[in-house]
């Protein structure tokens, strides 16, 4: 049997209350008051864990946007796209999700819902539906044009490039630069959307 230190211990509760804390938060389940409380928000989501219905699950999102940025540091660009295009996807389903579980949806519904639409319908009429704020149009085209590049790579065809060197070198680093800002834009649109803006006060209080 595996032993861990006290510390690794301490590194995974504190990494299982921050997640339960930002659940309680989406779901209007966090007063103003303890918001600002650790003490109060430690207890909240320690009676949360002890219902029966309690799981958990593995968010990947930041493992995923630190390998693209790893690819970019290496200069693998057509890997670094792979992995921003999956960050989107794993953000924007993980948005959809949580919507959907505010409303009561079914797990079966849910999955249904996330499985039959596109990534295009995911970022447009499916937000409006659900009730969450447009999202910003630069960046959704952005997000697009990266995943179908993504798709280009990884269903790779053998035809041979249709741009000089030099084109294609300040095309893919446009593509670079575009997919580094709508990352950060996604995350603040997140917090925005689910969180109404409180994340980092919710942080600031975990501290």
């Amino acid at each position: 049997m595996t032993k861990y230190s006290e510390k690794e211990i301490s590194k995974f509760t504190q990494s299982v209350i921050e997640s339960v804390a930002l659940h309680l938060l989406a779901h209007d389940e966090l007063s103003e008051a303890e918001l600002s409380n650790k003490k109060l928000i430690f207890e909240k989501a320690i009676d949360f864990t002890k219902d029966e219905n309690f799981d958990l699950l593995i968010d990947y999102r930041e493992l995923i946007l630190e390998t693209a940025k790893y690819f970019l540091t290496q200069k693998k660009y057509e890997f670094s796209i792979i992995f921003f295009a999956m960050f989107y996807e794993h953000s924007i389903n993980n948005l959809i999700a949580m919507q959907l579980s505010r409303k009561n949806i079914t797990n079966k519904a849910k999955n249904d819902l996330i499985r039959s639409v596109n990534i295009a319908g995911k970022f447009s009429w499916l937000l409006e539906i659900l009730e969450l704020p447009e999202f910003n149009k630069k960046h959704k085209n952005n997000i697009l044009n990266i995943c179908n590049e993504r798709n280009a790579f990884i269903h790779y065809k053998w035809n041979p490039p249709q741009h000089s060197s030099k084109g294609s070198e300040s095309t893919i680093n446009q593509l670079i630069d575009d997919a580094m800002k709508a990352a950060t834009y996604f995350k603040k649109y997140i917090s925005r959307a689910l969180y109404s803006g409180k994340k980092g006060r919710l942080n600031n209080a975990l501290k």
